[in-house]
């Protein structure tokens, strides 16, 4: 009984869709396992509440912020539990804090925490992400010298080429490594 009020777009490219999701009015995610799932950070970032179901990767992408963005229900074939999560979720809008989730999940998964971590783990001086400059320990901006980009699968060729525009508006040499003959 809800065909009139749903819509299957089929396949949407990302950042179609990371310009689409503000105007959708909750993610659901009734995965049966997930790893880190990241729709779900993806969606609150965007404003939306979730009901995402307890397959693995949600827990771990929510942990600390769960009750802010939203209702987790059990893995299994009951699409009641489903609709139970949506009809308490609504009636309980009100109690959510989407903005204070996204601030954490921005400090947690955020491009500048990423690229901290990345930056640490590689031995690199400071912060690095496509379109900025790093900081060294003494706030000197560190342009990199060239940057290696490794593309396993061409299954998401338009990361690869958004990774590629950032490189050229660097002005930085790069070189792309792939065996994907796409």
């Amino acid at each position: 009984g809800v065909a009139d009020r749903l819509h299957l777009p089929g396949v949407v490219r990302h950042r179609e869709l990371l310009a689409q999701l503000p105007s959708y009015d909750v993610l659901l995610a009734p995965s049966t396992y997930e790893t880190f799932h990241l729709a779900v950070p993806e969606a609150v970032a965007a404003g939306l509440p979730v009901i995402v179901t307890l397959s693995g990767g949600p827990q771990e992408a929510l942990a600390g912020v769960e009750h802010q963005v939203g209702r987790f229900v059990d893995v299994n074939d009951d699409p009641g539990e489903l609709v139970e999560a949506w009809r308490d979720l609504s009636d309980h809008l009100g109690e959510l804090d989407l903005d204070a989730a996204r601030a954490t999940l921005d400090a947690r998964y955020g491009r500048e925490a990423i690229s901290a971590a990345l930056a640490q783990a590689y031995g690199l001086p400071g912060v690095l992400y496509p379109g900025a400059s790093a900081m060294a320990g003494n706030g000197a901006v560190v342009q990199p010298e060239r940057i290696a980009l490794v593309a396993v699968s061409g299954w998401r060729r338009y990361h690869v080429q958004a990774e590629l525009d950032a490189a050229h508006t660097l002005g930085v040499p790069l070189a792309l490594i792939s065996d994907d003959v796409q």
